[in-house]
């Protein structure tokens, strides 16, 4: 997806993708569950992955979006 602009979602929207994926029948297994929600609803495979790791790590408070490290630092250095 290089080059691509990702698509925002929100806190809402990843906590009812992972109760769909995560709760429920459990007929299939969670790879195929996420290959069918992906399909299904637009985040990427590999999203809907970071997303479980995440809350699985920390909750639904680890579903938040994370400041990036460098917010207020410059990317290009200015010579003295």
């Amino acid at each position: 997806m290089r080059g691509m602009k990702a698509k925002a979602y929100s806190l809402q929207t990843r906590i009812s993708v992972l109760r769909a994926l995560l709760t429920g029948k459990r007929t299939l297994t969670l790879n195929k569950r996420v290959d069918r929600m992906a399909r299904r609803r637009g985040p990427s495979v590999r999203t809907l992955w970071r997303w479980i790791a995440r809350y699985r790590a920390g909750g639904v408070q680890n579903l938040r979006d994370r400041l990036r490290s460098d917010l207020f630092t410059h990317r290009i250095k200015v010579r003295p």
